[in-house]
Order: C-alpha cells, then sequence, then structure tokens
C-alpha cells in the first residue's frame, strides 16, 4: 500500500475510532511542534451526508486487476463512483480498507455521498487545476492525467475548491474533452456538507506515532540500496569493530532508534518489511511468546546460504558460523529455525548472534553478500518473526 492509500485508511480508521462521520484527507501536512510529528488537513462531513459501506468485490470491481492504461487510484475511484450511481448515491470514493466476509468474501470500504445541500459535482479545466505539462516533454492528454500524481492531485484539487468558495473538493477520477479542453470531474463541498481541521499525526499514522515513541524518523528510504549494503542509509562506525562488524560481507547494520522504529511499526502494522540491499527483503511480525523464528525462501536464479553466526563476545573473536541452509535455484522451499540470543540453545533451538547470505558464484564458489552487525541483529530480533526472501 502507498502513502496515499495509506492516508485514506488511516484518516477513515479514525473517524470510526472516534465516532466521526465519514472523512478523507486532503494530502496536505506541516510540521507540527512536535519532532518527527506532522499536521495533517482532513475533511470530515457533516451528518447525514455520507455513509462508509463495506462492499463485496463483485459489486464494484477487483482493485488487484487494473486497467494498465490506468493508474490504480483512479480506477478505484471511478469504480467507486460508478457504484455509487447504481445504488441510488451522488458520488462514492474509497476509503481503502477491506475485510473478509464468510458469505460476501472480499469487501472493499467504500464512502458513499448523498445528494444534499453543499454537495455539488463540477467539470473543471484541466489547467485550472493541474500544473501544464512540459511542451517539450509531454502533451496535455489522457496520458499526462494518467500519471499525475495521486497525492499532488488531491492537493491542488482542495487548493482550487478553498479558492473558490469551498470547504474542500475530492475527485471522481474522471476526464473528459470538450471541444478541446480537457476537464477533471470534482465533487465540491460547501460548509453545509463537511468542515476542515488540523489532525495530529500521531492519532493518524502508525509512522509517526512510532517516531515519536523512538526519536526517530525511520529508514531514510525502505527498501532501497543506501550504497553500502546496509539495511538503513546512514551508517555509523562499529565499535568496537571485531563484533559490531559484519561477520562475513556487506554489513547490515541501523543505529538504535531506526531499529526501534521497525520494531515499533511491525507491533502496529502487524508486520513491516523492509530491504536489504538490492537482494533480499526482511518481514518482520511481532510474537506473542517471546521467541524468535528465522524464515528463509530463495526466489532468485542462483543458490543461496542463510547462515547463522555466533560471536565470542568473552573473547572478542569470531566464534564462527553455527547453522547454515542451503536453497537451490528458483527454490520455492522454506526454510525455519529457532536462534536465541542466550548461550544456552534449548533443544530445537541454536545460539547466534547474527545471520547472513551467501550466494553461489562461479564454478559452485561460495560468495559472502551480506550479514548482520552483532548491535543491529540482537535489538532487532527479539520476539520476532524474521522472513527472509531471496529476490536477486
Amino acid at each position: 500500500m502507498g502513502f496515499f492509500e495509506a492516508q485514506f485508511q488511516a484518516v477513515s480508521e479514525w473517524c470510526t475510532r472516534t465516532g466521526r462521520q465519514p472523512g478523507f484527507p486532503t494530502c496536505e501536512n506541516e510540521q507540527s511542534p512536535e519532532p518527527h510529528v506532522l499536521t495533517h488537513r482532513v475533511v470530515v462531513f457533516n451528518p447525514g451526508v455520507a455513509e462508509r459501506r463495506l462492499v463485496p468485490v463483485a459489486n464494484i470491481g477487483d482493485p488487484t486487476h487494473t486497467d494498465p492504461n490506468w493508474v490504480a487510484w483512479r480506477q478505484r475511484f471511478t469504480s467507486a463512483n460508478l457504484f455509487a450511481h447504481s445504488a441510488g448515491f451522488f458520488d462514492g470514493f474509497p476509503d481503502f480498507t477491506q475485510d473478509e466476509s464468510e458469505y460476501e468474501g472480499t469487501r472493499l470500504g467504500v464512502i458513499l455521498l448523498r445528494e444534499a445541500t453543499g454537495v455539488t459535482w463540477q467539470d473543471v479545466p484541466a489547467l485550472e487545476l493541474l500544473p501544464p505539462p512540459d511542451p517539450l516533454t509531454a502533451a496535455l492528454d489522457p496520458a499526462y492525467f494518467v500519471s499525475y500524481p495521486a497525492e499532488s492531485w488531491l492537493q491542488l484539487t482542495n487548493q482550487w475548491a478553498r479558492e473558490h468558495g469551498f470547504v474542500a473538493g475530492i475527485p471522481t477520477g474522471w476526464i473528459a474533452e470538450y471541444a478541446g479542453t480537457w476537464v477533471v470531474g470534482v465533487v465540491l463541498l460547501g460548509a453545509d456538507a463537511a468542515s476542515s481541521q488540523l489532525v495530529d499525526g500521531t492519532e493518524l499514522m502508525p509512522a509517526e506515532v512510532c517516531g515519536q515513541l523512538t526519536n526517530s524518523d525511520g529508514p531514510t528510504a525502505p527498501g532501497q540500496p543506501s550504497g553500502s549494503g546496509n539495511i538503513f542509509v546512514g551508517v555509523a562506525a562499529p565499535a568496537p569493530l571485531a563484533i559490531d562488524d559484519a561477520p562475513f560481507g556487506g554489513r547490515l547494520f541501523a543505529d538504535a532508534a531506526d531499529v526501534d522504529w521497525v520494531r515499533c511499526m511491525a507491533t502496529r502494522l502487524g508486520s513491516v518489511t523492509v530491504g536489504l540491499a538490492n537482494h533480499a527483503t526482511l518481514t518482520m511480525a511481532p510474537r506473542t511468546d517471546g521467541r524468535t523464528l528465522v524464515y528463509f525462501a530463495n526466489f532468485s536464479q542462483a543458490g543461496t546460504w542463510i547462515v547463522g553466526h555466533r560471536l565470542n563476545t568473552v573473547t572478542i573473536e569470531d566464534a564462527g558460523e553455527v547453522v547454515s541452509f542451503w536453497l537451490g535455484q528458483g527454490s520455492q522451499e522454506t526454510f525455519t529455525f529457532e536462534p536465541t540470543q542466550s548461550g544456552l540453545a534449548a533443544p530445537g533451538q541454536v545460539s547466534v548472534h547474527s545471520v547472513g547470505f551467501v550466494t553461489q558464484g562461479i564454478a559452485g564458489i561460495a560468495q559472502p553478500v551480506m550479514s548482520f552487525a552483532w548491535s543491529t541483529y540482537m535489538r532487532l530480533s527479539p520476539g520476532m518473526n524474521l522472513a527472509f526472501t531471496w529476490i536477486q
């Protein structure tokens, strides 16, 4: 889920949780007095104007099978608009929530607007709403609208609405050309229909809650290589080197606050996925029994080992490899082991201080790729399922 969809979901859940009428984000924010926290502009409908409904996918269209000629968020908006009209409402838009029903299958959250005072629809000339394309690189045609960022689309819609005396506006997702002029469909909301307010990010967004709790903004670019083979951008020098350096290959290291941020996100969201350089992903999910389980799967086109390493923290020497498992080319088999951080391993456990990865190179020669620094792994792993997927 992208940030645009996450904002809609967060606002919808906040409205439900706090007993408010349905609402939506404008994707506008500003820095709050608290570090790592933003305030977000939220529009909340007045009583009687809107309702939230869970609609079976069969009635609105499967969001995982989008038309390749459409941006997914716009297809969700136009699908909700069509469903709303078929159900006798003025408009509808997704809140990007979903659930599973025993009788109806997957259901998608939709906010439905009634025909009410203060709710109007207008075709707005595209060049009044969106900046003109660069004449050297793009034309004012459907491709331009399809590719325009969702957050910017919503921000500019609301700026235009306020400049023209409305409280807020939300796009329908539809575009059209009339007599050579491109227009975009917008539902405009007056004071009789809705109000807007700034809401502290800790009430809405888990990332900002975790930022405040851990004094971290989280990974600068989660899932992206940092240029040095590390899990997060920004690397501190290891100390002492013999322990906190990687046992082999590139060093996967994160500052303590960033590790705590990832653990916080996993706890609040149920799971979180981060990238390990270009090669693998780590999906973390909290456990209720305090144990740590490591899972490994290889979907790449080369053989890969996962390796557990133990360090002798008394003599500050490398105690070496204590567990390893190899998965061949394109294998979908998974390997699981239970590490423990103590020196005493119970039956079925392995005492490790770090895990890492080795690939099968030319002529079958093992090539160390990367492993966790001691401090990062020991802080990251307690009470977590750690699922590593090798992808390259």
